[in-house]
């Protein structure tokens, strides 16, 4: 996808004197503006280093709490980032992602309990991360970077004018019929996103519940993917971060996990 232009000064300055739920057409595709959400880095997986809690909570309301580390570093402008878990239960257990030019991600999953490490892919990938409502495919971005895009007509979330896309994935490459994303007009950080099974039926809602200035980017800082057929929801809170933190680039590699 090609890089975006953003609007000049006068367009920005009339869209703010338009009544409230009309802005003015900016004539951008929804592919420029997927592609700036994409290359945002709302959550600091680009370069630096970050503790998240995840509360995880079943359709009866029993919760688990987890924490986790996640370091970042881009080479040759792809991915690369390394999630440790710190509970006790689980501590050691490792997710490292790598992002490839072609093809899919290559993943890995280290078991600390059993010392052992596991590649995923095919349809692992779209198994539930670690008990959580995400995917292995939803952690590194498929179903929308291959995707087919729509804009559709912009509204609000929450108060916050957003661009309206429909992302429908490539055949035979996810899990999921389509996506719907609200992108924030300004920051372009995704303020939510539905996912559609092959069915058409709506099965996940994920949500920005909370928005703040982390390392002088605007960062998500609390977030919800929520089940909606399961009843399931997985929130992720925020706890550090310390945006282009120095990451060694020995860590990502398969058979440094665990060591």
């Amino acid at each position: 996808m090609n890089r975006i232009v953003l609007p000049p000064a006068i367009l920005f300055l009339f869209v703010l004197l338009l009544p409230s739920g009309t802005w003015a057409d900016d004539g951008r595709s929804a592919n420029e503006i997927v592609d700036q959400m994409l290359s945002g880095d709302s959550m600091a997986f680009d370069q630096g280093y970050a503790v998240v809690q995840m509360t995880i909570e079943n359709k009866r309301g029993k919760s688990r709490v987890r924490t986790v580390e996640s370091k970042g570093k881009k080479s040759e402008g792809l991915r690369r980032f390394l999630i440790t878990f710190l509970d006790d239960d689980v501590a050691g257990t490792q997710m490292l992602s790598l992002e490839r030019k072609d093809g899919d991600d290559l993943q890995y999953l280290y078991l600390a309990s059993m010392k052992e490490t596991r590649k995923i892919a095919g349809a692992d990938k779209n198994d539930n991360f670690m008990g959580t409502d995400f995917t292995f495919a939803d952690m590194e971005q498929r179903d929308v970077d291959n995707a087919d895009y729509e804009r559709l007509a912009d509204e609000e979330v929450s108060g916050i004018p957003a661009y309206h896309i429909v992302a429908t994935p490539k055949a035979g490459t996810s899990s999921y019929a389509k996506l719907e994303l609200w992108v924030d007009r300004k920051d372009h950080l995704p303020l939510k996103i539905y996912y559609y099974d092959l069915k058409g039926e709506l099965l996940k809602k994920m949500i920005s519940q909370k928005i703040e200035p982390r390392g002088g980017k605007p960062t998500i800082t609390l977030l919800l993917m929520k089940n909606v057929q399961k009843g399931s929801r997985t929130t992720l809170k925020m706890l550090k971060l310390e945006r282009g933190a120095s990451i060694p680039d020995g860590i990502f590699n398969p058979d440094a996990l665990g060591k």
